[in-house]
């Protein structure tokens, strides 16, 4: 991805779990070929290169992936196990990819509400 470079990737996502690579991402989001790829014609948007769209795309995205999979722990070092082990991150956004599923269903506190996520 030209707007994303794999160092990139890892400066931000340094708590993700393993099953969250780079090559992952990319091959997720290439199921999408609007994702990076179109423009608005309108507003701002007709005013903005690709590349800023695109931006603008990813910058959303990975809002997104910090709220629903982020650790939310300012100045936490990450985990044990976790691809940038040992490391501080003061910032929420950089704690993203640290779950699986919903967190509430893993840990039990809304279990019955919650068992769709483990159909087989």
């Amino acid at each position: 991805m030209r707007v994303l470079k794999e160092d990139i990737w890892r400066y931000i996502t340094p708590f993700r779990l393993p099953i969250y690579t780079y090559e992952s991402f990319l091959t997720a989001v290439s199921h999408y070929p609007a994702f990076c790829g179109e423009r608005g014609t309108y507003g701002q948007a007709a005013s903005l290169s690709d590349d800023q769209i695109c931006l603008k795309e990813l910058a959303t995205l990975f809002a997104h992936m910090a709220q629903e999979t982020g650790w939310h722990v300012a100045g936490a070092a990450v985990p044990k196990g976790y691809t940038g082990e040992g490391q501080i991150v003061l910032e929420e956004w950089r704690q993203a990819l640290t779950q699986t599923e919903e967190w509430m269903c893993e840990h039990g506190v809304l279990a019955d509400k919650c068992l769709h996520y483990n159909d087989d």
